[in-house]
This record gives structure tokens, sequence and C-alpha cells, in this order.
């Protein structure tokens, strides 16, 4: 996501863009806020307060201009209020269908234009409103998208449908028109790709907006909404990353040694950040799998931790303890009091995991108490130091995937076969080693 930050002299501000449709009623098309202060990080921290306010201002924009008989959002409104009353018999369609006329043409002396002047997108807006009033099958697209995410609610993570509801809030917005469903083409997808391509995102951010939209107009497709063929097919071919070699900057990494001693010799051993970060090394376990562990998952007797669920079903499995935070384990395994193996932790986020607020404070520590500035440094890639540590120590890959919850999907190990089993894990963790970190986290912990 874009920072919107800006140096101008010695201070920090923050630039924000007008959505063109808002221009007129906000009177400029960049907005532009002091942040009061010369310091980077401080400048950081306060741009989210200051775009959230202007982001307010927009919402507060958007719905005066609904409202307005300028825009083409109030003819839209017009027309499913007539169909409304066409539906419900208090209207015939040939009535209705002069009312939209007479709605065009008042919309149009609002807005100081003729038919002729129109912009396409803008005639294709008033188009779609007066077919929603005399042809039952328009589906307008902001009908289509509510009645999607509604079928998803409740099938699928909170977070995921807020995600799918921001892709499409934002090519609605991009759009710039309630257009009828059938009436959004290829052109339309050719041309988003094109403006992603201009926003500065990471490829992977763009190719997942895309993908979103193919499924839903899949989606569409099936309850009979759309029938050409999806727009969005082979649009993300145009937004693959460069395959240049490139400094890797920024790109998520294994910590280093170097990282994992500071890691390793700060905070208390008793900080419940201190002890996220060291089962996730140990273990490979994701943020959340830890978070969610219950102290009746964790077999000190054999030596394992159980994930009953996860993102898919191979997460669900059993996690052999290293040697190194046995003691850990145990000590917070019998002294929980609340059920969880890392007790007071509170549910947040979209989805109330108790993994969000740790991940946060980890990713504050990491950058503040560690000073770490690497972007590609975070919490969850003490995943990726576990994995590799295991490749290091001449693990199988299968053995691997087996231990942090990845599919195995060839075809002998995959489908056949079930996995070497509980002890030939438990030998293939003890082999796991972070070199010097190990014998610092044994004395912090025994």
């Amino acid at each position: 996501m874009a920072s919107y930050l800006k140096l101008r002299g010695d201070s920090w501000y923050v630039q924000r863009k007008v959505p063109r449709h808002l221009e007129r009623i906000i009177g400029k098309s960049i907005i532009v806020r002091s942040l009061g202060t010369t310091d980077r990080k401080a400048a950081e921290s306060r741009r989210h307060a200051v775009l959230a306010q202007i982001e307010d201002e927009f919402q507060a924009a958007a719905s005066i201009l609904t409202d307005h008989p300028s825009s083409p959002a109030w003819a839209q409104r017009i027309a499913r209020e007539l169909r409304g009353a066409v539906e419900r018999g208090e209207l015939d369609e040939e009535s209705a269908h002069d009312l939209m006329h007479d709605t065009v043409d008042r919309h149009l002396s609002a807005a100081g234009i003729t038919r002729e002047q129109a912009t396409d997108i803008h005639a294709m807006t008033l188009r779609a409103a007066s077919d929603m009033v005399t042809h039952t099958d328009v589906m307008p697209l902001s009908q289509a998208v509510t009645a999607y995410l509604s079928e998803k609610e409740g099938r699928v993570q909170e977070s995921t449908v807020a995600a799918k509801k921001r892709v499409l809030a934002e090519f609605s917005e991009w759009l710039r028109a309630d257009l009828n469903v059938a009436a959004i083409g290829r052109q339309h997808a050719g041309r988003y790709v094109t403006h992603l391509l201009t926003k500065g995102r990471a490829p992977k951010t763009n190719r997942d907006a895309v993908s979103t939209l193919s499924t839903f107009f899949g989606w569409a497709t099936r309850k009979g909404f759309y029938e050409a063929a999806n727009p969005w097919t082979g649009q993300g071919a145009d937004l693959k990353g460069s395959r240049r070699g490139t400094s890797s900057t920024g790109k998520r990494r294994p910590w280093s040694p170097e990282e994992l001693g500071k890691l390793a010799g700060s905070l208390s051993p008793e900080d419940i950040r201190w002890q996220t970060c060291v089962i996730a090394l140990y273990t490979g376990m994701r943020p959340n799998e830890i978070a969610h562990t219950e102290t009746t998952d964790v077999n000190l007797k054999d030596g394992f931790i159980v994930i009953p669920e996860g993102k898919t079903e191979s997460s669900v499995r059993q996690v052999p303890i290293h040697p190194t935070i046995e003691p850990l384990i145990k000590r917070l395994a019998e002294d929980s009091k609340e059920g969880f193996l890392l007790p007071g932790l509170k549910p947040g986020g979209a989805d109330k995991k108790r993994g969000h607020g740790i991940s946060k404070r980890i990713g504050r520590h990491i950058r503040v108490g560690l000073g770490i500035e690497d972007r590609g440094v975070v919490f969850h890639s003490l995943r990726s130091a576990f994995i590799h540590a295991c490749e290091t120590a001449g693990i199988p890959e299968s053995s691997t995937k087996l231990l942090v919850g990845h599919s195995r999907q060839a075809m002998s190990y995959g489908t056949y076969s079930p996995g070497p089993g509980l002890p030939a894990l438990q030998e293939a963790m003890k082999r796991v080693s972070f070199g010097e970190i190990d014998q610092i986290i044994t004395r912090r912990t025994s």
C-alpha cells in the first residue's frame, strides 16, 4: 500500500489524490496535510490518523454526490425505486419508462451537459439505469457484489470476505459507474489491469486482485448474470514481476544468525513476545497456530504438540517438541491458568484470532527493539528460518513439509503415503540447530 508520505523542505506531509468523481464536491484534485514533524518515524506513525480523516472526507463527499441529481448514481437510485414500484404493481412499465426518461433529462440538466457530451462511461451508467427499469434481467454491479459477499459470509474467514470486498470496491470506484454486470467486458478488464500497473503495488497484490475479480465473474456466470467469456482470464499475465536479478532488500527471507542472536538475547524469557518467537523458531508453527494452542494440545509425555485445525488439511498435524524448547513448553503448559499455552492474548482482527495483537507487537519489537530495518525480516519469517535449518540439517523435503504443515503434492508420497510417522519426525527435529543460539535459549529457559 502506498504511504502517501511526502517531504517538503525538512517537514513531512501526507499527499492524497482526490478520486476524480469527487473533485467537484471537494474542490481540489489533491489534498496535502502537514504531519507537523521533521522526523520520518514520527511521520509514519501519524500518517494513519490523517489518512483515515481524509478517507472520512471522501466518504462524506461521496454520500452528498450520490444524493445530488448531478450524480449518475442518483439516476441509478431513482431507477431502482421505479423498478421496485413496477414489481410491486404500483406502476406500469410504460409509465416507469417515461418517468425514467424525465429522470435522465433532469440529471443531465443538473450536470450541465447534453446526452452527446456525456462520456462513454457516463452514457453506459445512464443506459444501465434505463435498462434497470424496463428489463428484469439487469443486475447492477453493486447488487451482484452484495449478493456474492453475502454468500461468502459464514463460509470463509471474515478477513477473506473483507479482502474480497476491498478489491471489488476498488474496481467499482475505478469504474465510476454501477453498470449492469453483463455490460462489463474484456476492454474494461484490460484497462483496469493497466490502471493497477500505475499504482506501484507489489505484483502479487495486483495478481490477487485480478484473481478475486475473475472468481467473482465466474460466480456471476454460474448465477446467470454474465454469459460472455470471463473477461479476467489471462489478465494476470501482464502483472508478473521482473525476472531480472535485483537486490533482495524488502523481500521476505530467513533471519540471519546475527539477527537471531539479537532476538535470543532480547527481552525477558517471561515476555510473551520472546516466548512466541522462540516457539516459532524451533517448531516452524504459524503465529496463529501458536496463539491458539491449548494446554490439552501439548503432550509432554510423548513430546509433541497437536495442531487440531488449520488453513488447509495439511495444517492438521503433530509437531515434535524440539529439545531446546522442551523446558519452556513444559513450564508454560503447567503454569497456564487459562487453558492456552500462551495466556493473556486477546482476539483481534476481522477473524478474531488470538495471534492478531501479538504479531503486531512483535513486529514493532523487530523494528524498534532490535533495530532491524530490512522489511524482509518479519515475525512470520521465523518459520522460514526453521525451514532453512531443516534443509541445512539434511532433512528430506517431504518430512519438512509434514513438520510445518505444507501439502505434499507429489503422487508417491502425497497420495499413497501418510508420512514417516512421529518417531521419525522427532528424530528429524533433533537435527535442527541454530548453532550458538541453541545454547543461549537453553541458558535462558533452564
